[in-house]
């Protein structure tokens, strides 16, 4: 989730808080994530955003390779998809580079035949 979330949120070349706040609001209403992993999602996502802000290129390499780790599991990737698919909405600015990232999350995730 963190990764996706930070992916996309990253991938128009500008962070707003108001991504930050939304992937914490998502967090809290997961029913995915308790108290003790919402912190740690938190300071995933947190860390990852460091590291797209000094190397966007690590920051994919990194994002992809968590991503990959749900490949195989497709109930959870369906949910990562949508931690991606709200970062779209959550600075109240669909960018095509973001929706491009989508795809490329699908993608990663497996959930894309073909990347197009």
């Amino acid at each position: 989730c963190a990764a996706a979330f930070a992916w996309v949120s990253c991938s128009d070349g500008e962070l707003t808080n108001s991504e930050v706040d939304r992937f914490i609001s998502m967090l809290n209403e997961s029913e995915y994530v308790d108290q003790i992993t919402s912190e740690d999602f938190e300071e995933a996502y947190l860390g990852l955003l460091d590291v797209f802000r000094g190397n966007y290129d690590d920051g994919v390499a990194r994002a992809e390779a968590r991503l990959d780790l749900f490949k195989e599991d497709q109930t959870m990737a369906k949910e990562i998809l949508k931690y991606a698919q709200e970062a779209v909405y959550a600075d109240s600015v669909v960018d095509a580079r973001e929706l491009g990232t989508v795809k490329e999350i699908e993608w990663t995730l497996g959930l894309r035949v073909l990347n197009n």
